[in-house]
């Protein structure tokens, strides 16, 4: 593995452990570049990416809203795999929603880096599952 894949892999297990302890004032002030962006590819749930770094922190800080006891799922790392600048995670996230059903997906996290930030996500997931579990937007 070249040094870059190197500090790649780690600063994507950084950004991951950082967002699971949400500790979200450091997302935003060191590790997402400010033109970041987050991807859910589930088109079936009608989700739009997420441009530039305080629109993906302020959707993650929302997550106390959906998880009970606040903040997201458990993501434990299954896989992960670097090559240069990107970074491919396997990963899974359990928690109970506060509408009293048990989040339990599967993911596939693509990461791009660049100058010791993340500079992209795409996110693969079981959208069925969380259409099946999750509240259904609200309409505004």
């Amino acid at each position: 593995m070249s040094e870059t894949s190197t500090d790649a892999r780690e600063l994507v297990l950084d950004f991951l452990d950082t967002l699971g302890r949400e500790d979200f004032e450091r997302l935003h002030d060191e590790l997402l570049a400010d033109d970041a962006t987050w991807s859910i590819i589930a088109p079936s749930l009608g989700a739009k990416p997420l441009v530039g770094r305080r629109a993906i922190v302020d959707f993650f800080a929302g997550a106390n809203q959906v998880f009970e006891g606040g903040g997201g799922p458990r993501v434990t790392i299954h896989r992960i795999v670097a090559e240069g600048d990107a970074v491919a995670v396997e990963a899974s996230g359990t928690g109970p929603l506060v509408n009293g059903n048990t989040y339990d997906n599967r993911y596939h996290f693509a990461f791009d880096t660049r100058d010791g930030r993340v500079t992209a996500v795409r996110e693969y997931m079981d959208s069925l599952h969380v259409a099946n579990v999750m509240p259904p937007p609200e309409e505004t």
